[in-house]
């Protein structure tokens, strides 16, 4: 299939800030900057309404048929490079924070975590999904000790320390025996 199938020379400023990311250096300042993290938030609510098809997709938490067909091609040819050069692949689903809030837990983020599962179940790739973890986090302790400010969706130092302490025996679980130890599994290719 091409990648481009139809000439497109023309495209609106909309259409290219409509599938943009905040730019560069506002997405580096999150890591110490609140400001940074509420503009980039902005940033981005903003471009749902610049996109063509406006924000109703983005609120349906869906992508289009065609979307989620290129996410799955993706991924498959991710697990395919990395069987071919020996690196183990696992996918981890992380919790969205809104669909943590609500008491069904049903928000388009949690059901296109669910989608993502289905898509590298059928791939035969490894899947963690610590939506469980965070819930029962959150139940006992609050949002507010796992994510940063009121409504913030990044994770503070708890919730990384959470995050870490559940993945790394998860993740070993995944290595093939001796190749963590032996330091294979994360070892970069070689050039060709």
């Amino acid at each position: 299939m091409p990648r481009c199938p139809t000439a497109r020379p023309e495209m609106t400023l909309a259409a290219n800030l409509g599938h943009s990311a905040p730019p560069y250096p506002l997405r580096v300042a999150t890591a110490w900057s609140a400001a940074a993290r509420h503009a980039a938030t902005a940033f981005s609510r903003l471009v749902l309404y610049l996109a063509p098809g406006g924000s109703e997709a983005h609120q349906a938490g869906d992508a289009s048929p065609l979307g989620w067909t290129h996410f799955a091609q993706i991924v498959e040819k991710m697990r395919d490079t990395l069987a071919a050069r020996g690196i183990p692949f696992v996918v981890t689903l992380l919790p969205n924070r809104q669909a943590l809030e609500r008491p069904d837990g049903d928000l388009p983020g949690a059901q296109a975590g669910r989608r993502i599962a289905a898509i590298t179940a059928q791939l035969g790739i490894p899947t963690l999904d610590a939506w469980n973890l965070f819930a029962d986090a959150v139940r006992r302790d609050g949002t507010g000790r796992y994510f940063l400010g009121a409504q913030d969706v990044h994770f503070s130092a708890d919730g990384h320390r959470l995050v870490a302490d559940w993945l790394a025996p998860q993740l070993a679980l995944q290595l093939p025996s001796g190749a963590a130890a032996a330091g294979r599994a994360f070892d970069p290719p070689s050039a060709p």
